[in-house]
């Protein structure tokens, strides 16, 4: 497939100007789904601080387009037209254009909102194979790159909507909930070879929920108070790997699980009534004991506190 290379005699934005300490000179970073929206964002803001770039989208004529904007970038920009479900075709791509990868952020998404009794197969099928299984595919692809380079930055992209759940998006809600499952894993199994993953909930107006957001807002949620927080997150100055980042409007949170924990009476049978007894207290955070778990062993943990008493 031909490479897309444009012409660096030209580079000016509004939002990005190199300014900030904080540089990815040398640095090569593959976004999908990066010809418009919050993904062009990124890219536009990356290029500002001097990465070289791969810019992936489904259309030639879209790739040409966001490519074409790149001229006078520090960094080198290329553009390859495929769909994510090539998510190794993609990442072979970059690794011989660039020689090299070091950062690279699952950013590409579609929604077919629908309600779960009018939801189709393909409906749940389409998004979980832009979502969930190119997540997969992309990371899958360049992590023996980044084993033998000895480390590398992805970021996932999941959502509000992966943590709390929408009405009318049980596809998109469980799949993005799966990239969060995706990106505990990963960076539990990449952290000995410096494979830092984690996952960014953006908060920003795009094409896709123009309708859906209340029109004071659009103003102050553009792509540009998301993207920071997106290249933090792929800087080699960021160590944090596992972690689930909400961000918009210049707003930015880490997502932390919280027991609400209750325990029953070492005296007491343990049968249904007693858990109808427990629940009320259960659901009083007031009341109940509040604790911070961060792995999969803290349940186990918590339950031999509970056995000693």
């Amino acid at each position: 497939m031909p490479i897309a290379e444009v012409k660096r005699n030209r580079f000016d934005d509004e939002y990005y100007t190199m300014t900030a300490a904080l540089n990815f000179s040398g640095k090569t970073i593959v976004i999908t789904g990066s010809t418009r929206g919050i993904g062009f964002g990124y890219a536009k803001y990356l290029a500002s601080l001097g990465a070289n770039l791969l810019i992936n989208g489904v259309s030639q004529y879209n790739v040409d387009a966001a490519t074409a904007s790149f001229q006078g970038s520090p960094g080198k920009i290329l553009g390859l037209a495929l769909p994510v479900s090539q998510g190794e075709e993609i990442i072979d791509f970059a690794l011989q254009a660039f020689s090299r990868v070091d950062a690279v952020i699952n950013n590409a998404g579609i929604v077919r909102d629908a309600q779960f009794s009018n939801m189709t197969v393909d409906e749940w099928n389409d998004v979980y194979r832009v979502h969930l299984e190119a997540a997969f595919r992309i990371s899958k692809a360049i992590w023996p790159h980044y084993l033998e380079k000895g480390g590398g930055k992805i970021l996932m992209t999941s959502s509000s909507a992966g943590i709390f759940g929408n009405f009318g998006q049980a596809n998109y809600s469980a799949m993005k909930a799966g990239i969060i499952g995706l990106t505990k894993t990963l960076a539990i199994e990449g952290k000995k070879h410096k494979i830092w993953v984690n996952a960014i909930c953006p908060a920003a107006h795009t094409d896709m929920n123009d309708a859906l957001m209340k029109p004071e807002l659009k103003g102050h949620m553009g792509a540009e108070k998301v993207s920071p927080v997106a290249a933090y997150l792929c800087h080699e100055a960021c160590s944090d790997s596992g972690s689930v980042i909400e961000a918009g409007a210049g707003w930015i949170a880490k997502v932390s699980h919280q027991y609400s924990e209750v325990t029953a009476e070492a005296h007491q049978d343990f049968g249904i009534d007693t858990v109808q007894s427990l629940w009320p207290e259960l659901n009083d955070v007031k009341k109940s004991r509040l604790t911070y778990p961060t792995k999969i062993s803290d349940i186990f943990k918590a339950v031999a506190a509970h056995i000693q008493g």
